[in-house]
């Protein structure tokens, strides 16, 4: 096998300049173990397919452009969950803003409540006050001090 990884290496390094590029290293162990048998290899097991796929250019060729198919789409979808999650931050952030402002509304209606209660609260007691003390009920209604 290191025979073979030397020669793929002196192969690519003669055929490009560009740059080293990654060496199929599972290509390599299969050729090392004389290849496929029955869609087997030794070591993987009936896995080597799914490993490896079909040792025929033109199926992996589709089959690497299924996945790049399936990249995009999964890509596309990713997107549109995104989407659909900034969406839904925003019409809670919203919510969450009206809960507040109805929170402060009914809070500000609560103690307008209570002021009106202790208002009539002190009305009810000022009279009959009056009525006990003797006065005449026309009197200013103010306590004694």
């Amino acid at each position: 096998m290191l025979t073979l990884k030397q020669h793929a290496i002196s192969t690519e390094s003669a055929s490009t300049n560009s740059g080293p590029s990654p060496i199929d290293e599972l290509a390599l162990y299969i050729e090392a173990v004389d290849g496929e048998k029955k869609r087997r290899v030794y070591g993987l097991g009936s896995q080597a397919s799914s490993y490896y796929g079909c040792s025929n250019s033109n199926v992996n060729n589709s089959t690497a452009t299924s996945t790049m198919q399936n990249n995009e789409d999964l890509q596309n979808e990713l997107e549109s969950v995104r989407n659909q999650l900034q969406i839904q931050e925003e019409r809670h952030q919203q919510e969450r803003q009206e809960t507040k402002q109805e929170l402060q509304q009914t809070r500000q209606e609560v103690a307008e409540m209570r002021r009106m209660l202790q208002l009539l609260i002190f009305q009810n007691q000022a009279p009959s006050q009056i009525n006990q003390s003797g006065h005449d009920e026309d009197v200013d209604p103010t306590p004694p001090t």
